[in-house]
């Protein structure tokens, strides 16, 4: 497809009358589309004009056929090749009957998509669990009091001079064609709300929730109602019907389109506006507005906006080559702009690395400025576009070449350029836009002509897919553009990372953890490393493709092989095998090939199956069958998948063998660091308060923080205490959505027994037969409950104990705002568990369980404290203190107390979460390390009062 081409507005359409009807309606307004064919697919472009002078360029097609994963494929290959603003779908729908109300040849319109189809079987049967998809807020709006019902020209079947109306409800999206009465009555009970039924809309609008698109409505006629009178008398006059409004719809000018007919001036673009409404510029116009220079006191050089809070990329050794020569201030200026200050937020320069790139960021973000599309291909051929401010130049001037290779180094590279107009100071950080990408690839570094023997006119660039490695928010940024830019992500997984690159690793892993803990970013992060190791790897997400034909798809392209559409799905899976087999022998330094998929936030039970039982193990099969390279165990695997999602370890119908591995929690010290990395430039004492507060509000979850630490970023104020005083306007929102995620992915037969269990993090099963006696869960059998908690992984087993630092600080802050009295019942109920426990004198790791008895007298003085204030705390930690000494005189009941003393102080040291939690809950006025030092200080002293004891067995 053409770049250039651009399309406002994507009408889909089922089946060919739904079409006809859209055309007779562009035809009525004196449009004549144009008729393309693409594959074997005829789909119409027309510009259509609106009453605010607008012009809007439209594309239809119809997938002629019905279905939502019919829907899903058309609706997603639109996207891919139309890029549109918005996506309508429009026809026919059976309607759910109401007198007076609702008559054949209404439209309707719908607030909410509700898919049904998605459930779970369970003990008690089939639990369902819809899936709820809203369209566009702006065209929604629009269509709201619309006068749109004169331009039908077909007669009403029933010759009533009916007029119709629009209606605006919940419309249920099944599989399933229902003429049946009962069939419809038991359908609507699901969702009584609902007003309609149709079969495309849920995989119109997964596709788009999915893509990142910006929205979508559906409009459809009502044709019938879905029982035992069901024809086919009303098609015409309801698929004309929904077209009339649709027309209408887009004919009142209800949002901007991509470009105006008098617009030519691209540099005045706002930031405010939709990427893409840029993204189809020529290179060199789109790299103008996006690029200025930089100058330090004795530098000068190139920059190009990445991000919408005012981030630009540049050249390292501008900004200085060692840490005694580096700047942090630097001042940029866009041409026809005034300059601009910024500050440096990431930098690297090692030059026997090859490792030269600076993030700055401007003070005031307030440019008329768009980001630059980026990409972090690895590997790129043909022609590039670079603007930039050569050292002989006044003003920004355009530079153009070609790439001939690649310069590689042990676990680096760079792409290796020819340019007769960028070979000269000056461009060094300007953004190199290839064409074959349409987006940035990389920065100009340096010319090799100051190298004895290197080439004239050729320069070097480091690709952005290493400088992700280094500023992590690219990852995010190449993702998704259109989002502001996150923070750093909360990474601390490299112990997971070292063993899935490991040479002798298992063939099969999955990566388990909630959403929003880093997973995409991980598996991208492996892609890169796989990469530097020969393997071949392909990346997919099953966000983007939420089937398997449209994964199988995604994977053909990465792999740059042609999809096989007309092929079944075995057909499909022995293609690829052949094309993967032939790769290798086409380049034998090829050592194998790695897959990793993301299966997102909320996979298909059907899509995890095809993948797991079908897909992988027959590929495989095919593998080995083909070549005997790929039975090949000496070395390593020659074919490896790494899966990421939720609760998939324990799955027993998979056939093929993964090891699991649990994300590990993000730690204190983490959070600390990156704090320092994209705050910066406050005092350490503020910093170390705001790392605390994000740490303790969120829970640990890595997404929940990020999105704190750029709320706190934004505001113009920045306090430490900001995350306590505006908690319920800003904060809580953040966290209960988090919550929520996690939440809904436990199954729902334990949601309330792992909410009750939330405030303790180290359970056995005698502990739960407590709780079942006290009635806190309901009562049962404690062993079966605890293989449940631990099949479904919602725990793990570790010394004897039942424990989690992933889902339970989330749940337990939930517990805690919602239903503040049980919480506390929960906390004191397991205090007086645990101190009966490490009373005894035979008691098991009576170390551990002290921690646990001192972590809920936390919970239960501070959450009962009147203010969170340092005075209150301060009479919270005396009180704490003294009933501190007497549980360490419980734990020493017998001879051996030294042993238990050691052991406990040993249990303090290794536990981290237990360290932050007192010197969060005793901080005085900041947070700082003291509370925790005098708790063991106060523990060293006790143990040195203490009189030995004889052993009685002599």
């Amino acid at each position: 497809m053409n770049h250039e081409t651009h399309t406002d507005v994507v009408i889909i359409t089922a089946l060919k009358e739904e079409k006809e009807a859209v055309l007779k309606v562009l035809k009525q307004c004196s449009i004549s589309p144009s008729e393309k064919k693409l594959g074997n697919q005829i789909v119409y472009t027309a510009s259509l004009s609106t009453v605010a002078n607008r012009s809007y360029q439209i594309t239809l097609l119809a997938f002629n056929g019905m279905g939502n994963i019919e829907a899903a494929l058309a609706t997603y290959e639109s996207i891919i090749d139309w890029k549109p603003t918005y996506i309508i779908l429009t026809g026919i729908a059976a309607g759910f009957q109401k007198e007076i109300e609702r008559k054949l040849g209404d439209v309707i319109v719908a607030e909410q998509v509700v898919y049904i189809e998605a459930g779970k079987e369970e003990t008690s049967g089939l639990s369902l669990k819809p899936k709820v998809y809203r369209p566009s807020h702006e065209l929604w709006q629009a269509a709201q009091n619309l006068d749109w019902h004169a331009s039908i020209q077909t007669t009403r079947p029933d010759n009533s001079k009916h007029i119709p109306k629009a209606l605006f409800g919940d419309v249920i999206s099944t599989e399933k064609v229902i003429k049946n009465l009962e069939s419809r009555q038991k359908l609507q009970s699901l969702w009584p709300a609902s007003i309609a039924l149709e079969m495309e809309g849920a995989g119109t609008a997964m596709a788009v929730h999915k893509s990142g698109t910006m929205g979508f409505l559906l409009v459809k006629g009502i044709c019938d109602w879905a029982d035992d009178n069901k024809n086919d008398h009303w098609h015409e006059y309801a698929a004309e019907a929904a077209a009339c409004f649709v027309i209408e719809l887009l004919k009142s000018g209800p949002f901007e389109p991509r470009v105006q007919p008098t617009e030519k001036n691209t540099s005045s673009a706002k930031i405010s506006e939709p990427k893409n409404s840029i993204s189809n510029l020529p290179p060199d116009d789109l790299l103008a507005q996006a690029t200025c220079t930089v100058r330090t006191k004795d530098k000068f050089g190139t920059a190009w906006l990445v991000s919408k809070e005012g981030h630009l990329l540049t050249a390292g050794h501008l900004l200085g080559k060692d840490k005694n020569t580096l700047v942090d201030e630097v001042t940029i200026q866009f041409s026809g702009d005034i300059a601009h200050q910024a500050h440096r937020v990431a930098w690297g320069y090692d030059e026997n690395k090859e490792i030269d790139f600076a993030v700055i960021q401007l003070v005031e973000s307030s440019v008329n400025r768009q980001p630059l599309p980026i990409s972090l291909v690895q590997s790129v051929t043909g022609k590039f576009t670079l603007r930039g401010h050569g050292e002989t130049l006044n003003t920004l001037s355009n530079g153009t070449g070609e790439f001939i290779g690649y310069i590689n180094e042990p676990n680096n590279r760079l792409f290796k350029l020819r340019s007769p107009e960028t070979a000269e100071s000056g461009y060094s950080g300007g953004a190199v836009f290839s064409d074959e990408a349409h987006a940035v690839v990389a920065i100009q570094t340096k010319t090799t002509t100051q190298f004895v023997g290197a080439e004239s006119n050729t320069v070097l660039a480091m690709p952005l897919y290493r400088i992700a490695e280094y500023w992590e928010p690219l990852y995010e940024i190449a993702k998704n553009p259109d989002l502001p830019i996150s923070p750093p992500p909360f990474i601390n997984q490299k112990d997971e990372m070292d063993n899935i690159l490991a040479t002798f690793a298992p063939q099969y892993y999955f990566l388990d953890a909630p959403a929003g803990y880093g997973k995409t970013i991980l598996l991208q992060r492996l892609k890169n490393r796989f990469q530097e190791k020969d393997y071949e790897c392909a990346y997919v997400s099953a966000d983007k493709y939420p089937t398997l034909p449209l994964l199988l798809k995604e994977l053909f392209n990465e792999y740059g092989m042609r999809y096989p559409k007309d092929d079944n799905l075995g057909q499909q899976i022995t293609r690829f095998g052949s094309l993967l087999n032939q790769k290798h022998k086409n380049n034998p330094k090829i050592v194998g090939f790695v897959l990793l998929i993301d299966l997102g936030k909320a996979p298909s039970i059907t899509l995890i199956n095809e993948l797991l039982n079908t897909f992988i193990p027959r590929l495989f099969h095919n593998l080995q069958t083909m070549d005997e390279w790929f039975k090949t165990k000496v070395e390593r695997h020659r074919f490896r998948v790494v899966v990421t999602g939720r609760y998939l370890a324990t799955r027993e119908e998979v056939k093929i063998k993964f090891v699991p591995s649990r994300l590990s929690p993000f730690k204190y010290e983490v959070i600390l660091d990156l704090v320092w990395q994209y705050v910066g430039h406050l005092p350490e004492e503020q910093i170390k308060q705001i790392a605390a507060h994000i740490m303790y509000l969120s829970g640990g979850h890595p997404g929940c923080m990020a999105a704190l630490l750029r709320l706190y970023k934004q505001k113009e104020t920045p306090y430490p205490d900001y995350f306590l005083e505006d908690y319920q306007t800003d904060i809580q929102p953040i966290v209960r959505e988090a919550i929520n995620q996690i939440r809904n992915d436990i199954p729902s037969g334990l949601q309330a027994v792992m909410d009750i269990l939330s405030p303790c993090r180290r359970i056995n099963y005698d502990f739960i037969r407590q709780f079942m006696n006290c009635g806190l869960i309901p009562d049962g059998n404690q062993d079966k409950l605890a293989d449940d908690l631990v099949q479904t992984y919602l725990m793990n087993r570790e010394s004897g104990f039942l424990q989690d630092g992933i889902t339970r600080p989330l749940l337990a802050i939930r517990l805690r705002q919602e239903t503040s009295d049980i919480f506390l019942k929960v906390c004191q109920t397991a205090k007086e568990i645990y101190l009966g426990y490490i009373s005894k004198a035979n008691a098991s790791r009576p170390d551990v369980i002290m921690v646990e008895l001192l972590h809920q007298e936390l919970q239960l003085g501070y959450y009962q404290l009147k203010e969170d204030t340092p005075e209150e705390r301060l009479q919270f930690k005396v009180a704490f203190s003294v009933t501190l000494n007497e549980h360490l005189h419980a734990l020493v009941p017998d001879w051996n107390y030294r042993e238990r003393i050691d052991d406990f102080l040993t249990a303090l040291n290794i536990d981290w979460e237990f360290q932050f939690i007192v010197n969060y809950f005793l901080r005085e006025e900041i947070y700082s390390e003291q509370p925790y030092q005098e708790l063991k200080d106060q523990v060293k002293k006790f143990r040195e009062t203490l009189q030995p004891m004889t052993d009685p067995k002599g």
